[in-house]
């Protein structure tokens, strides 16, 4: 094959596999410096609720398909080596408890043990703590042990519209229940130890009128009771999924209420987006927040934002973020399987895939960076930006329109340089060419594009600099190439221009969406 085809192929496979190499870096991205990137534990029809245990052994899952409860155990190295199933009939908005002992499960309005198939409660709440769960039923809010199937009563005269939640904590399992009239809220937090429970505070807020109660998280730290307030707009619904976050606790004898935002971790500045599925669970005496939330990420094609999963923390009335997946994909119902050690769901067109992910204190974790679905999202990402890339052909049209129309003006001359073969009319074509392009550099080179350019595209100066490189190299091409023993000259200025386009598509195209 001819120089002047192999040598502009060379260049643009460069710059293909240069466009891959940044893209994989952002389809395999870290969640966060201190967790390791996803693996995948299997797939699923249906989003309902999931949970999971670590054990000596490797893990032990709990999740829903269409027709049962499906308890899969996964050796070390993620690989399945035991599978149940429980039906059930119903598994729409299902959930589940998987105890070293015991798992319990709720469908349908009620409460049922896995092993027996056996209806343990009526209910139409279901509230997974480590240890057991929370449900209602005649009024009462109840919890269940999930290692002995003893039950205990929280609180009395609970109603339907009451907000609760609850997790367990180093003093004890937490459960808030909280009233709501009109825009006054009443929230009572309870501790259960052994069998034994203590009501630890009362809090009583009074909320905007325009703003309406959604859930309430309880927070125990040492002796202080902290209230995180979730409100949505009372009169408007929202097609954005708005919400409010408060933080209410008792300050010299009365309320405080502190208005909150979730920080995106990934975008200063930013505040999360639609936080969903939200709980509390405690580590190392520290009461967390895990939810899924809408927030910055490159994993996407044309789109840098996506729902992953997060983890919180209050500090000093605020609150700070991390986050623990990194997906493209809508991330649901994300659950602690052990410290430092998450599972949840990633809903697909078809099937929804089981995930899981640790933090880099679990250092056998083994998560795959060259996954089928991380090198599919690469090559996805890849020649999408390559087809939007195509744009920089419209885009530049100044800049070839003029060296082209001067040749072709030369050209209708009766004597003119072209037909007398002189070598300097390449050069000044050049010349014209490259002078153009750095006048109207703008037409490519707008702001945003500069801004997405790699770090080794992004300095000061850098669209003089690429257009000037590509330039001498198309030049060269042409030049050196032997081009001219079979080529004339308007066919060569011809070239030049064209490689310089080209040039510019695939290394500079790709970022302009």
């Amino acid at each position: 094959m001819k120089k002047y085809w192999t040598l502009p192929l060379l260049v643009i496979v460069i710059g293909i596999m240069f466009l891959m190499f940044q893209n994989y870096k952002q389809a395999a991205a870290l969640p966060s410096d201190s967790w390791h990137r996803e693996a995948k534990l299997g797939e699923t029809e249906i989003r309902a609720g999931l949970d999971g245990r670590k054990t000596e052994n490797g893990i032990r899952l709990a999740y829903f398909t269409e027709e049962a409860l499906t308890i899969q155990t996964y050796d070390e190295k993620l690989n399945g080596t035991e599978t149940t199933k429980v039906p059930v009939r119903n598994t729409k908005g299902a959930d589940v408890f998987i105890g070293d002992t015991y798992t319990i499960y709720y469908s349908d309005g009620g409460v049922y043990r896995a092993d027996t198939e056996k209806r343990i409660a009526d209910s139409e709440i279901f509230l997974p703590t480590e240890k057991g769960a929370v449900y209602v039923e005649g009024g009462k809010a109840v919890y269940v042990d999930g290692g002995t199937l003893e039950t205990t009563i929280i609180a009395e005269n609970v109603t339907e519209s009451s907000s609760i939640h609850a997790y367990e904590s180093n003093q004890g399992t937490v459960v808030s229940v909280s009233e709501r009239e009109d825009n006054s809220l009443t929230s009572s937090i309870y501790i259960k130890k052994k069998s034994e429970v203590e009501k630890v505070d009362q809090l009583t807020v009074e909320l905007s009128s325009s703003l309406k109660m959604e859930d309430t998280y309880p927070l125990i730290q040492g002796e202080t009771a902290t209230l995180l307030i979730n409100a949505v707009p009372a009169f408007v619904r929202s097609s954005s999924g708005e919400k409010n976050f408060f933080l209410a606790h008792k300050k010299n004898g009365s309320v405080s209420l502190t208005d909150v935002t979730f920080p995106d971790p990934n975008r200063e500045g930013s505040p999360l987006q639609e936080v969903e599925d939200l709980h509390v669970y405690e580590k190392n005496g520290r009461p967390l927040l895990l939810f899924r939330a809408q927030g910055y990420t490159e994993t996407k094609t044309s789109s840098t934002e996506a729902f992953n999963v997060f983890e919180g923390e209050i500090n000093n009335e605020s609150i700070t973020a991390d986050r623990l997946s990194n997906t493209p994909r809508l991330s649901v119902r994300p659950e602690v399987i052990d410290a430092g050690m998450i599972a949840w769901i990633d809903e697909g067109a078809d099937e929804n895939t089981l995930f899981t992910a640790a933090s880099k204190e679990h250092a056998d974790f083994s998560a795959s960076a060259f996954s089928g679905d991380i090198l599919l999202r690469t090559a996805g990402k890849t020649l999408t930006m390559l087809s939007t890339g195509l744009m920089t052909i419209f885009l530049t049209v100044l800049w070839y329109a003029v060296p082209l129309l001067v040749m072709v003006f030369w050209m209708s001359k009766r004597r003119n340089p072209f037909d007398e073969e002189k070598e300097w009319i390449l050069y000044v074509s050049a010349a014209i060419y490259t002078t153009v392009a750095l006048l109207f550099d703008h037409h490519l080179f707008k702001p945003q594009l500069i801004e997405a350019l790699p770090g080794i595209l992004d300095f000061p100066g850098s669209p003089f600099v690429i257009i000037l490189l590509f330039s001498l190299l198309s030049l060269l091409i042409v030049r050196f190439s032997g081009m001219d023993k079979w080529w004339g000259l308007p066919a060569r200025v011809t070239y030049f221009v064209g490689l310089h386009v080209v040039f510019m598509t695939v290394y500079v195209g790709p970022y302009l969406f």
